[in-house]
């Protein structure tokens, strides 16, 4: 038996069907934008479950294709809304919300769909063989970098400003070298990056005038390794990518000819 939040929202599924439909396909009509939106947050506000309102946002994602088939836009909109209707492991209706997000990825200025291709790709069950993982990967890839570079900035505003000792702004750089990690960030950068981190704690240990002088020489040390690990990594990037790289081999053993180059 129907409860009556269920029978009322079966009512006005049928009012939006039987308004949509005088609509033609591929009309662009504008009039038609008012009935789409208030559907969409008819079914937002509505008390029934899941299922029901994953059902009518199908019917709304099919009549935006239908009626403004380049509303790409408008179409992840809702589609987003969607997906959060979609239970985790249902990988068929997963899999379709993903390609059809790629299919409405519309210009460059739609970064909306990447968004939602990883979110469907974070609830399936099976990631092998997922429809454009790539996509997903390298969306979440950059969310967890933007987090990361959020939390090196406070560190960094940490070490500058807060009233902290040589031993706490050393502990600092020692969280903010173990964040910078791949796949976030390229190899070559990150262990520029370290290197860097590795300079301001030689800074910092020459500040502090009683300070031991055996931890200048390990980030010095270290220093000198993590910018030898990036500029090997930048000279195999050049072999591999078929670019020219004699220059860069020839500078890569004058800079480290103590080792021969190794």
């Amino acid at each position: 038996m129907s409860t009556p939040e269920e029978t009322l929202f079966k009512v006005l599924s049928h009012k939006f069907n039987a308004a949509v439909d005088e609509f033609e396909m591929n009309s662009e009509d504008d009039r038609s934008w008012h009935l789409l939106d208030s559907r969409r947050f008819e079914i937002l506000d509505s008390g029934v479950d899941d299922a029901l309102k994953a059902e009518a946002f199908d019917r709304v994602l099919w009549e935006i294709d239908r009626i403004h088939p380049r509303a790409h836009t408008a179409y992840c909109q809702a589609l987003e809304q969607r997906l959060a209707y979609t239970p985790a492991k249902d990988d068929i209706a997963l899999r379709r919300i993903s390609e059809v997000a790629y299919r409405h990825s519309g210009g460059s200025d739609n970064k909306l769909y990447k968004k939602i291709i990883a979110g469907a790709y974070q609830k399936a069950g099976k990631k092998s063989g997922f429809p454009n993982a790539n996509i997903a990967k390298s969306y979440l890839n950059q969310k967890e970098r933007e987090e990361i570079e959020k939390e090196l900035g406070k560190i960094g505003f940490y070490i500058e400003e807060g009233n902290l000792s040589t031993d706490q702004k050393l502990d600092l750089i020692e969280e903010a070298i173990e964040l910078i990690k791949e796949p976030y960030f390229r190899k070559a950068e990150a262990n520029e990056e370290r290197a860097k981190l590795c300079l301001a704690a030689v800074s910092i240990c020459r500040e502090e005038a009683y300070y031991d002088s055996d931890a200048e020489k390990q980030y010095s040390a270290r220093a000198v390794q993590y910018q030898k690990c990036a500029d090997k990594a930048r000279l195999e990037g050049a072999k591999r990518h078929g670019q020219p790289y004699k220059k860069l081999e020839e500078a890569y053993k004058k800079k480290y000819r103590t080792d021969g180059g190794r």
